[in-house]
């Protein structure tokens, strides 16, 4: 199954045990309109499929996989895709100043001597 994995995962939880499989060459969406269903299966049907879908996470490294032949730059924003990628932000620091520490006055402890930083 290419899509919808976690609406059957819901359908499963919701104690509803057919599921058909209709088979699409991609160029419509199927949509479903359950009949049939007592109001409490209704009820659950939605909730657990918007539940399975919030609690769903990435395969990050399928994800990075299909990423590799896959441009998914109009799916997420460069961040989100870091973040679900788990990937590092592109960060610059500034260079260190060898000299900062000539600059730092101390302050000597009168009780132990200990210099600290002001």
């Amino acid at each position: 199954m290419l899509a919808s994995n976690a609406t059957v995962t819901a359908a499963q939880q919701a104690d509803i045990d057919h599921i058909r499989v209709i088979d699409t060459d991609g160029s419509e969406l199927i949509a479903a309109r359950c009949t049939g269903l007592t109001p409490e299966q209704k009820r659950r049907l939605v909730l657990l499929g918007n539940l399975a879908a919030e609690l769903a996470e990435w395969d990050t490294d399928v994800l990075a996989s299909l990423a590799e032949d896959t441009d998914l730059a109009d799916l997420w924003e460069p961040d989100e895709l870091r973040q679900v990628l788990r990937e590092a932000p592109d960060v610059s620091f500034p260079s260190y100043d060898e000299t900062a520490e000539e600059k730092v006055v101390y302050e000597e402890c009168p009780s132990c001597d200990h210099c600290f930083p002001r």
